[in-house]
């Protein structure tokens, strides 16, 4: 089973991912901003995916994935950005740091389809992808 961990500050977004990705069959950790997502990857979590927000008290999502693509075993982590931010806005990572980017608010099926696009499902299709 894959291993998502999705980090937002907004907690009707992550039970809503949660729920959703767990019904897919996915299994789903969670945390409320970076510093809670780094510190899981410190304890040995390996998720296969990384659902991100940008903008997040303690420690947002480009700094994150800073520290992230410093380190060879999680660089190879797939990436989704999930924001309401413009991608040329300062807080944007560079776009090696991510795979694909759904603009909030957004669609449910939307996300389904590009976890699974980027998690090898064929049955999934995104034609909206950055990779």
């Amino acid at each position: 089973m894959a291993k998502i961990l999705v980090i937002d500050d907004e907690s009707t977004i992550v039970m809503v991912l949660e729920e959703i990705l767990q019904d897919a069959g996915y299994e789903v950790f969670t945390a409320s901003n970076g510093l809670h997502g780094l510190n899981s990857l410190r304890k040995g979590l390996r998720p296969d995916l990384l659902i991100i927000d940008l903008l997040m008290p303690v420690m947002g999502g480009r700094e994150f994935l800073s520290f992230v693509h410093k380190d060879f075993k999680l660089s190879a982590m797939r990436v989704i950005l999930l924001t309401g931010s413009i991608p040329n806005e300062k807080e944007f990572p560079p776009e090696k740091f991510y795979q694909d980017i759904i603009c909030k608010p957004f669609n449910i099926d939307d996300v389904v389809t590009s976890v699974g696009r980027l998690l090898g499902d064929p049955g999934n299709k995104c034609s909206g992808s950055l990779s």
